[in-house]
């Protein structure tokens, strides 16, 4: 966890006792703050890469970096992508909500994306389609800070160019499992024990979110539930996921070779040779390239597009922010 006086401040408001949407509301200036001051951006970085073990495989297109982890909240740097082509419109994820899980969420980076949020409350029909109500849809710009209630569906598109932004997250109340699943042993065996407690039916009375019935998709004017997440089955190779790394340092500004140049001390041999030919790019100044993984393009019932999933509704006025 990043040792900072905006973290502390906000492990002081979620120590309070208050209704957990009560301190998501007085962590949001704070947020606010974090998304001013560049150097905290660089200092999450560094924090993150140093750690010894950050570029392992990953499965999603988001890069991100931990800034607090802890029972009571976490805080994250969300650093979302733009597609090969700079398409515009197409979703990064199914329309979905967060089942007990309340966010706060600011830009602190780039220019835009666009978002829907929905109202709480997914109503199944007699033909077995959902029904759903916008409550906006805007556009999400750096300096904008946006509240998702628990269980309230929305979608954001990937961005035109990069965005980054911190997302605050905690559950909406306190629930028993949580005050030990951020132990190192317990994040490690985190999936194995979701499947156990789900099996004896103890899910939902320790907090512990199955992605199951989160997910929503258009089909002909209507909405369907995705029973089950569909996930690219493999890991993302490392050595995409180091050169889009690079591409966000060159983007963002960071530029501390020192820092960069230390890393062969504190990570494994093999993933700074990966690094090698990018610390090089960016230490001469080079433009870095973002690579995509095709396989993460046109995701069926996943990666959606705007115009097919706002024709589902029609009957409803558009509020745009």
């Amino acid at each position: 966890m990043l040792n900072n006086k905006y973290i502390d401040r906000i492990a002081a408001v979620f120590s309070t006792g208050e209704e957990r949407r009560e301190c998501h509301r007085m962590a949001a200036p704070i947020l606010a703050e974090m998304a001013k001051d560049q150097e905290l951006l660089f200092e999450v970085i560094r924090r993150n890469l140093e750690a010894g073990n950050y570029c392992t495989d990953k499965k999603t297109t988001v890069i991100d970096f931990e800034i607090a982890e802890n029972y009571l909240f976490s805080l994250r740097a969300h650093c979302f992508m733009p597609l090969p082509g700079r398409e515009p419109l197409v979703s990064h994820q199914s329309i979905h909500h967060h089942g007990n899980l309340l966010l706060t969420t600011t830009a602190v980076f780039g220019e835009k994306y666009k978002s829907i949020l929905f109202k709480k409350g997914i109503v199944r029909q007699a033909d077995n389609s959902f029904s759903l109500r916008i409550e906006k849809i805007y556009d999400f710009r750096k300096g904008d800070m946006e509240f998702i209630d628990s269980y309230q569906p929305h979608i954001v598109f990937i961005p035109e160019s990069l965005l980054i932004t911190f997302v605050l997250w905690s559950p909406d109340k306190k629930y028993a499992f949580h005050k030990i699943k951020s132990h190192p042993v317990i994040r490690i065996l985190k999936r194995p024990l979701k499947y156990a407690l789900r099996m004896v039916g103890a899910s939902n009375k320790l907090g512990v979110n199955n992605v199951e019935g989160f997910d929503y998709y258009p089909v002909n004017g209507k909405i369907y539930c995705l029973n089950e997440r569909n996930e690219v089955p493999f890991p993302r190779p490392k050595e995409n996921y180091i050169q889009n790394l690079f591409y966000i340092l060159q983007e963002v500004g960071f530029h501390d070779m020192t820092f960069l140049d230390s890393l062969s001390e504190k990570i494994p041999a093999a993933d700074f040779a990966i690094m090698q030919p990018w610390i090089s790019k960016l230490r001469n100044k080079e433009p870095i390239t973002d690579a995509f993984v095709p396989e993460h393009i046109g995701i069926e019932k996943v990666n959606l597009h705007f115009a097919d999933i706002v024709a589902c509704f029609t009957d409803q006025p558009e509020t745009i922010s």
